[in-house]
């Protein structure tokens, strides 16, 4: 007997768009159709809600213009948000099959050249039990030529970490913005990104990797990192991506090494059989013993 929790879900692209969901009861979030994180949304003990997007604040200035409020709130599911994560040669855009996993995990088809096809699963995992503050992506890229192929890829994108806008009107007004003031850091394939205006950091695993890198910026940095696959005639090989939310510590430079640890991309490399697990909630729940880990507040 088939178990239908195990088939996906392919989704309608004749019906309106909007970008597809996931979580796991500490953050939320969303992709584009073509896999790109549209935000990453985390409770914050003092700012209430803070996101990881590519979206900018909601300007205060057009706070009491419902015409520009209805026009931002748009914008948060339009379909050519740029998004944040991978894009491959000229592919940004094409045509993309999506469908959710066990209802619940958002995976993205896309073909990016002649037989070379890409599959993006993105979900929110736990860890001891607990939902863990942070998402991974799967990236499989599949050559299905004869002959060996190079595929350029970037990832990144125009990045905010800040507290959530909220672009209604308010009998009391609004609570004034924190100001931004970010550091980026990178180490070989790490990236952290932290806004010390909010206290609050997101870190990056499994990205191309640079030098290291120490910067720091006033608006949202703008970041693309260039990289190359070599895959071999009818081989498939996986970028396995991490993203972690924690406290922006005053001696934390890199709080990858406190969030994220590598083991997680050995054990998310195994389970392949995510997919066809017998019901919802173990999909969710992928081992990711020490892959995130909560900081103290700073």
């Amino acid at each position: 007997m088939s178990d239908h929790h195990s088939l996906p879900t392919v989704l309608d692209r004749t019906h309106a768009y909007k970008p597809l969901d996931f979580g796991n009861g500490r953050v939320a979030g969303s992709v584009s159709d073509q896999g790109r994180l549209v935000a990453l949304n985390t409770a914050h003990p003092q700012h209430g809600y803070v996101t990881f997007t590519c979206v900018p604040p909601f300007p205060d200035d057009r706070r009491y213009d419902p015409t520009y409020v209805r026009s931002y709130r748009a914008s948060l599911a339009a379909p050519d948000l740029p998004g944040i994560g991978f894009t491959f040669l000229d592919a940004d855009g094409s045509p993309s099959t999506c469908a959710l996993v066990a209802h619940m995990l958002p995976r993205v088809h896309l073909t990016v050249a002649p037989n070379v096809d890409v599959e993006i699963v993105t979900f929110a995992p736990w860890l001891d039990e607990a939902p863990a503050a942070g998402l991974i992506q799967i990236c499989s890229v599949t050559n299905q030529r004869d002959e060996s192929f190079e595929l350029l890829y970037t990832w990144g994108g125009r990045l905010s970490l800040t507290r959530s806008s909220y672009a209604q009107l308010t009998e009391g007004g609004p609570i004034p913005c924190p100001p931004d003031a970010y550091v980026v850091a990178q180490s070989n394939r790490q990236l952290t990104i932290a806004n010390t205006g909010i206290g609050w950091a997101v870190a990056a695993l499994g990205i191309p990797a640079r030098q290291d890198r120490h910067e720091q910026h006033a608006g949202m940095p703008d970041i693309r990192l260039d990289d190359v696959l070599r895959l071999e005639p009818h081989a498939t090989q996986r970028i396995i991506t991490v993203y972690g939310f924690g406290a922006a510590r005053s001696r934390l430079a890199d709080c990858t090494s406190y969030h994220l640890r590598p083991s997680v991309l050995c054990r998310a490399g195994r389970h392949n059989h995510l997919y066809h697990h017998r019901s919802p909630a173990p999909a969710a729940r992928l081992d990711t013993r020490c892959l995130l880990r909560e900081s103290a507040p700073a």
